[in-house]
């Protein structure tokens, strides 16, 4: 299968994660919920490329 969208969702998700965890106030809540998206998506983007 195609292993470049999911890949992109996990940077995204990386991005979103940082984001949240590194601004002056930091947003937990995003963070949390983009967490399982950098898994998910990796593991999704292997799956494609095996």
């Amino acid at each position: 299968g195609n292993f470049i969208q999911p890949l992109v969702a996990a940077i995204n998700c990386s991005l979103w994660v940082y984001y949240g965890l590194f601004k002056k106030e930091r947003d937990i809540p995003l963070a949390a919920a983009n967490a399982p998206g950098i898994v998910f998506g990796l593991v999704t983007a292997i799956t494609a490329l095996i």
